[in-house]
């Protein structure tokens, strides 16, 4: 099994080609043939483009989510996870790596980096435009005031965990979810943080936000749960896989998707009170989603995969 730490580690093939067969009850759907070593690890639409990261440093656009090209960028540590506010963008990474955009992801500049460290960042979040948090492994967190021009370290827990996610559910309320059950909340857009009874003892490795008061856990062997008072109690949803659960999006139908390894897709249009589950050919593990009303994009250690939207 491939964690979510383990997975922005690994080394993936990305192939932008045909597939068929991707859902049940799906037509099949063909993309233009474009093959290149690489793994993806997340992704996001500035409204324009599509704006990808993955191993060696890799920023991959897309205009249409067909055809894709490098971004120019720096250095090669492998870039986990994206933020966006209007036209600014910023990727972290391997190396405490953070890179920073101001034009939608066509031009980069690096920020922040401490390869000596050898901790890598594996989230990142803005709760308005100038002010941040990344965080990753370790115990790793980093905050800035300045747009992300600016990081420093902060210790916000006693324990040395890793921290996967961050996210936030309004009304200055976040939550950090991560290894060995960690569930941390601050109610005060992150000046204190107070640990938080979870209700797993393995590790999390995604938080999803559905509005100021409800988010979903997703983690090791299929764990997901929900919190309707911004995270004191969690109520487990039924054991729709026994695959971890990496990454999860509300898309702009208000459907809820969140995906895993061993290509595990699931949706819910009740508002993640019950799901349908799919699943991706080749059963690849993804780390992410992007979707139109025609079409999904699963992002992963396959790259890239375009399949119809379900109707």
């Amino acid at each position: 099994m491939i964690t979510r730490f383990r997975l922005r580690l690994a080394i993936g093939v990305l192939a932008l080609a045909g597939i068929a067969g991707a859902f049940a009850q799906l037509r099949t759907d063909r993309a233009p043939a474009f093959q290149t070593r690489l793994l993806l690890l997340d992704a996001i639409s500035t409204g324009q483009s599509i704006v990808a990261v993955g191993e060696r440093g890799f920023i991959l656009l897309s205009d249409d989510g067909q055809h894709w090209r490098a971004a120019q960028t720096i250095g090669t540590a492998t870039l986990t996870a994206l933020a966006r506010r209007g036209s600014q963008l910023w990727a972290v990474g391997h190396d405490t790596t953070i890179l920073k955009s101001t034009d939608s992801g066509a031009s980069w500049r690096r920020v922040h980096y401490t390869p000596a460290e050898q901790r890598p960042l594996l989230d990142v979040m803005f709760i308005n435009d100038t002010h941040g948090f990344a965080v990753g492994a370790y115990g790793l967190f980093l905050e800035t005031h300045d747009a992300g021009e600016h990081w420093h370290v902060r210790n916000i827990a006693a324990q040395d965990l890793h921290y996967n996610a961050i996210a936030t559910l309004g009304n200055n309320t976040l939550l950090i979810a991560g290894e060995s059950g960690i569930l941390l909340r601050s109610a005060d857009a992150g000046q204190t943080w107070q640990a938080l009874v979870s209700p797993y003892a393995g590790s999390w490795f995604g938080i999803v936000a559905l509005d100021d008061k409800t988010a979903l856990l997703l983690g090791l062997r299929g764990k997901l749960y929900r919190t309707d008072d911004a995270g004191a109690n969690w109520t487990a949803l039924p054991g729709y896989t026994a695959a971890a659960l990496m990454g999860g999006r509300v898309l702009a139908d208000g459907t809820i998707v969140v995906v895993g390894n061993d290509g595990v897709i699931l949706a819910s249009t009740d508002h993640a009170h019950t799901f349908k589950v799919y699943r991706a050919p080749g059963s690849p593990a993804l780390a992410t989603l992007l979707a139109s009303k025609q079409q999904w994009w699963l992002f992963g250690e396959r790259g890239v995969l375009r399949v119809p939207a379900p109707q």
